[in-house]
């Protein structure tokens, strides 16, 4: 096998793992195939490979396919080595204290949409977020996606805004120029908030953490139902949540200079 097929197929694999999601945790050979732009046999004999390792499962009855148990070592692993998740966490918990809300911290994954990495439920309240890790949203309805696509070159902003802009509320950003100016204003006051965007009813607050860099890595975000989060709430948990994001920030830059 030369190099070239050699990443290839390790592409092709990855892939795959990555075609499942907290919506979709069970998929077909031909839905895995579809979502993946493979033909099914290629996608066959990368899945019994996955099946053997232990990575993927297959089901007897109904054949489909699902992660397995042989990702959750390497996931943890992978979270306890992460320096952006140990360094956020404290903070987000602190962020949680203050609040009361779910916290989370969020990616930005292709310029089209923000993975969760962690998050923090809500604790003061009955009526909460229901909390998942690896849920991807679009980046142009939430306020973390917002709060990292605010940052992007140039080149990259006009790449994720040239795909269809869907509508996931009456209140979503959908016209590219809007959106853009929108995302200018974010930049300048240095988080973005999410107003019944991407769910009616919920309300968000986020900031951008920053690398050493400069780079964005993440935002950090706190979310509630829109009946406590008022606009008189919200302006008041702004501050705080910048800073919060700012702390992260100088933690990831200090520890890269070594000082």
């Amino acid at each position: 096998m030369t190099e070239i097929a050699g990443t290839q197929l390790i592409s092709r694999t990855c892939q795959i793992l990555r075609s499942f999601s907290i919506a979709t945790p069970e998929l077909s050979l031909a839905e895995i195939s579809k979502r993946c732009q493979l033909p099914p046999t290629t996608a066959f004999r990368i899945l019994q490979a996955l099946v053997i390792e232990g990575f993927v499962i297959q089901d007897p009855v109904t054949t489909s396919y699902r992660l397995g148990s042989g990702l959750v070592s390497i996931g943890e692993l992978a979270k306890l080595s992460n320096t952006l998740l140990n360094t956020v966490r404290p903070y987000a918990e602190e962020l949680n204290r203050i609040t009361g809300e779910y916290v989370t911290l969020e990616k930005l994954k292709r310029n089209i949409w923000v993975d969760t990495l962690d998050f923090i439920p809500t604790s003061n309240y009955r009526l909460n977020i229901q909390p998942s890790r690896g849920l991807l949203l679009p980046a142009h309805c939430t306020a973390t996606g917002k709060a990292q696509l605010a940052y992007l070159p140039d080149d990259q902003l006009d790449m994720a805004l040239s795909r269809k802009l869907d509508p996931l509320t009456p209140y979503t950003i959908t016209d590219p120029q809007q959106l853009r100016e929108h995302l200018s204003v974010i930049r300048k006051q240095g988080y973005a908030v999410s107003q019944q965007e991407m769910e009616i009813g919920y309300v968000a607050i986020a900031a951008p953490i920053f690398g050493p860099h400069q780079e964005v890595l993440a935002a950090i975000s706190v979310g509630a139902p829109e009946i406590r989060f008022t606009k008189e709430r919200v302006q008041s948990l702004i501050p705080e949540t910048v800073r919060i994001a700012g702390l992260i920030s100088a933690i990831l830059r200090y520890a890269d200079n070594g000082d």
